[in-house]
Formats: C-alpha cells, sequence, structure tokens
C-alpha cells in the first residue's frame, strides 16, 4: 500500500469517526394551548440549555402549533412569555443521538399566579454564602427578559445549613468614644441568621452581575433551625457487606416565587 492510499485511507477513518459522533438535531413540535380556556395560544418559547442558552420560537395563533429544532444530547428548561406550564416547571432531556428524530408534545399552559413557585435551586453549599451552581443565574435573567412584568421573591433557606452555638468577640463604643471588647453568645439561630443575611448579599450582587437587578426587600428569609443529626439519612452500600451508611442530602436553599 502506497504512502498516499494510507494518508486517505486515514482520512476517510477520521470522516467518518467524526460523522458517528455528530450529535443530530431533535424537531420538537405540537401545540400550546391555555388549559384553562382550552384554546391555542400565540406566543413566543424559550428553551434554555444546560449552559443557559436560549433558542427561540413562536407559536400561531390560530392553531397554537409550534416547531423548535435542538440538538440532542442536552436537557432544556422551558420558558413561555406570559404563561407558566401547567405544573409550573417544564423541561425536556433528548439523549445524544446521531440521527434526526421528530417528537410532537403538546405544551399546556396557564396564566401567571401570585405566589406560585417558579424555580428551586441549590445556590450555597452548607453553612456557607458562596454563590456556586451560577448557570441558573442565567436562567433566572432569561426568565426576568422575556417576562419583566413579573414580580418575583427569592426565598433563601437556612434548613440545608447547621451551625452550633458559639461564642463571639464584640467590639463596644461607650460614651465617650473609648473601645472595648466583650465576649458574647452567639446563639445558632443568630449565626444561621446572619448567614442568611451574608447569602441575600452575595445573591443580590451575582445577579446584578449578569443584569438582573432586584430591590432588596424581594429576598425574603426563611430561618430554620434544624440539627444536622434531623437531616441526616441511611443508606446501605452495594455488596456482601450491606454496611450502612449516614450521610446528609444536598438541599435545595433557594425558591424564586412570584410576588404578591
Amino acid at each position: 500500500m502506497t504512502k498516499k492510499i494510507i494518508i486517505n485511507v486515514i482520512i476517510l477513518l477520521f470522516v467518518v469517526s467524526l460523522h458517528s459522533q455528530q450529535k443530530a438535531n431533535v424537531l420538537l413540535q405540537g401545540r400550546v394551548i391555555d388549559i384553562t380556556t382550552g384554546k391555542p395560544i400565540g406566543t413566543s418559547l424559550y428553551f434554555i440549555n444546560s449552559k443557559g442558552k436560549p433558542a427561540h420560537c413562536l407559536s400561531n395563533s390560530l392553531d397554537g402549533s409550534y416547531q423548535q429544532a435542538l440538538p440532542s444530547g442536552d436537557e432544556y428548561n422551558v420558558i413561555i412569555k406570559g404563561f407558566l406550564p401547567v405544573s409550573n416547571k417544564l423541561k425536556f432531556e433528548f439523549p445524544a443521538d446521531s440521527k434526526y428524530q421528530e417528537i410532537t408534545t403538546d405544551i399546556h399552559i396557564k396564566p401567571f399566579e401570585s405566589k406560585i413557585e417558579l424555580f428551586k435551586f441549590r445556590l450555597f453549599a452548607p453553612n456557607d454564602s458562596i454563590v456556586i451552581n451560577k448557570e441558573y443565574l442565567q436562567y433566572i435573567k432569561t426568565f426576568t427578559t422575556f417576562n419583566p412584568e413579573i414580580k418575583l421573591n427569592f426565598v433563601i433557606s437556612s434548613y440545608d445549613s447547621w451551625l452550633d452555638n458559639s461564642k463571639r468577640r464584640v467590639e463596644k463604643v461607650d460614651k465617650k468614644g473609648k473601645i472595648s471588647y466583650k465576649t458574647e453568645n452567639y446563639s445558632s439561630r443568630d449565626r444561621l441568621s446572619d448567614l442568611l443575611d451574608s447569602r441575600i448579599r452575595n445573591l443580590r450582587n451575582e445577579l446584578k452581575d449578569v443584569n438582573v437587578v432586584m430591590k432588596l426587600d424581594a429576598f425574603i428569609k426563611d430561618l430554620q433551625v434544624v440539627s444536622q443529626s434531623k437531616k441526616q439519612m441511611k443508606k446501605t452500600a452495594t455488596g456482601k457487606t450491606k454496611k450502612t451508611e449516614v450521610f446528609t442530602p444536598d438541599f435545595d436553599n433557594v425558591r424564586v416565587v412570584i410576588a404578591k
């Protein structure tokens, strides 16, 4: 086999391999229907992938029909301008596939209502106030961008955290301006309350960085003082020993709800 033939074979194998790894599109189609009236709705639909990037399409106002091509191998949360899915949330997951496919599904919607929970996220690690999982912030940004008339509340919980009673050194200033220091009790409740204050400040700043500006009163503290032991669960490890392990689950700590 000559050198030229070998090179051509290598190129052919590379092209075949590349083609086999490509992810084909899924054509998602159906109708958008208002469940309260049974009528088709013409509106904007936004399919948000796992990186927070939206794909946009319009449903037909006459029959509610929509079509959107989406790459397989990803998941998509759906935002519908002016409406909510019947279950408040809607997500599509498409496994990676090299073959084009069409999926037909109707999307049933309802008008916005106050106090409805829209999203629930884990934006903080236990006992910490640094914002993690920042891709969720892009999702919130997309929702607020396409539904600017909807007022949101962010309910920040301390249920996921546990902080024991401790001591802290506090600065005191008397009437003459003299500074002294005093050691006082720092209860679990006070520590968790301060943790929530820090979480609110950090989340508000992170949202501002992605151009989502929220007033301070949009953030609500959900102070819950629950010991770690009451949250722990047991699981049995696989294998012959059947050993039981105790673990603390990951809890969502931010709920986004429609304000009154």
